[in-house]
């Protein structure tokens, strides 16, 4: 389990969209390109907020002008959370193993369990509960079972701001479903209607460490 800052892990993906014309936020999201191992997941980051024009990719919003890049891979350590960019797809193609695995829903069956994903009480919260407040919150990411009880995937770092809302999509298993990889979206209207999005992705082991 890791503190994850707002805006600051490399599996983070930042979009920018219009509620007013066709959503980004719809298009936007990571994609599982395979795993290098039980433990190892390969998936790329798709930004259609990232326009390119002559060679150069820009990134724009009413704070300016920032370089892009519309297309990244990365690899994911599912036991530490840690990630690394791969340098181009056919290296990424080139470390999965077997076809890519599809995002899931939860809630997740397995040997004669059902585990489901939540999040915890400051994930949910309303603006005005923060007031005052002058340190981020923490939206916590769970799984449960009824005969395991409840693990803690992630803590996420926020600062709250209204309309702010977070969401698990759900999640890429493992070849052996020892691990999954659980997607969690992190929204919030901003400028003129406008809606930022992240979509961050966690490691997390099934067989250990649940509480009752």
């Amino acid at each position: 389990m890791i503190l994850f800052k707002y805006r600051a892990h490399a599996a983070s993906l930042l979009v920018l969209t219009s509620l007013s014309g066709a959503s980004a936020l719809e298009r936007s999201r990571i994609e599982a390109v395979g795993f290098a191992s039980e433990t190892v997941l390969i998936y790329r980051e798709l930004d259609p907020a990232c326009e390119c024009q002559k060679g150069k990719c820009v990134f724009e919003d009413e704070g300016g002008k920032a370089a892009c890049e519309p297309l990244l891979f990365y690899s994911i350590d599912l036991k530490t959370d840690k990630t690394a960019k791969i340098a181009s797809e056919s290296a990424a193609r080139a470390e999965a193993k077997g076809p890519p695995p599809k995002l899931e829903p939860f809630p997740l069956a397995l040997d004669g369990e059902v585990l489901t994903a939540s999040l915890g009480a400051d994930c949910q919260r309303e603006y005005e509960h923060f007031a005052g407040q002058k340190e981020a919150a923490v939206c916590e990411v769970f799984l449960s079972s009824d005969s395991r009880g409840t693990k803690t995937v992630a803590k996420i770092q926020f600062w709250p701001s209204p309309n702010y809302a977070f969401k698990v999509l759900g999640y890429f298993a493992s070849p052996r479903k020892s691990r999954i990889a659980v997607v969690v979206q992190e929204s919030r209207y901003h400028f003129e209607g406008e809606m930022r999005t992240h979509q961050k992705i966690f490691g997390a082991d099934l067989k250990s460490r649940f509480k009752k």
